[in-house]
């Protein structure tokens, strides 16, 4: 994965993140340039239970509702 220009309001917005409220600004800034931004609509998912996780996600804002599969077409609010 090749670096990014960071962005200041991602540096600004992962400052805030328990995870990383002990870094410096140089290693925030280094941090958010690897960052992207994912917008998603109502009722659009994110992944599938089961998926290969190959990141992580910070909500920045709004609210996601995790689901588990319980059946072909039945889900458990989790």
């Amino acid at each position: 994965m090749t670096p990014m220009t960071p962005s200041n309001d991602l540096t600004e917005f992962i400052s805030n993140v328990p995870l990383f409220e002990n870094l410096s600004r140089k290693e925030l800034e280094t941090v958010s340039a690897y960052m992207d931004r994912q917008f998603l609509k109502s009722g659009e998912v994110l992944f599938d239970q089961w998926d290969k996780a190959e990141c992580v996600y910070f909500i920045e804002s709004g609210a996601l509702e995790v689901l588990t599969k319980k059946g072909p077409d039945e889900h458990k609010v989790v």
